[in-house]
């Protein structure tokens, strides 16, 4: 790996291996980048990395995932200055459209006071949901997955984001 590859971490939380798959999924397709589960705490080298990607589905309505709501003060209370973080979600819009990836909103308030640069947000376009807080002035913070209903899209979404941040990834 030469010197100017990012160093990318994939910090996920899943309760029903939806969220993990997507991780892993993307863990293989970003070449040196390094998967850890929330549910095992923030990882102790977190700030050796450049790039984190963080995904969380969306639990109740609106809720964080539980993983993420026992770690997240962990990751708020770092100084993420001069790290890049990206984000992916898993919700439902058909059975939750007001809530439709919400956690993704959740995760980047309780990192804005970080120092981190916010990064891989995306046009909102081929979405049915009615409002979420992954949505801001028109623009998708990330990576959003609906496997309930479209799961079928699933690997064309992934493929054109990280298209997106290619630049971030090589």
């Amino acid at each position: 790996m030469g010197d100017n590859m990012s160093k990318v971490a994939i910090i996920y939380g899943s309760t029903t291996d939806n969220t993990a798959t997507v991780a892993k999924e993307l863990s293989g397709r970003i070449s040196g980048s390094e998967l850890f589960n929330i549910a095992d705490g923030v990882p102790s080298n977190i700030l050796d990395f450049d790039l984190l990607i963080l995904g969380a589905s969306t639990w109740g309505l609106g809720e964080l995932q539980d993983d993420w709501q026992d770690n997240i003060g962990d990751l708020a209370g770092l100084d993420l200055a001069g790290k890049k973080v990206a984000f992916f979600g898993l919700g439902d819009q058909e059975g939750y459209p007001d809530t439709f990836c919400d956690s993704v909103g959740l995760i980047k308030d309780e990192l804005a006071s970080s120092g981190a640069e916010f990064v891989g947000s995306i046009v909102k376009e081929g979405y049915s949901f009615d409002e979420s807080r992954a949505e801001e002035n028109g623009t998708l913070l990330g990576l959003l997955i609906d496997e309930d209903n479209e799961s079928a899209m699933t690997d064309d979404r992934i493929s054109q984001w990280l298209e997106s941040m290619s630049t971030l990834l090589s």
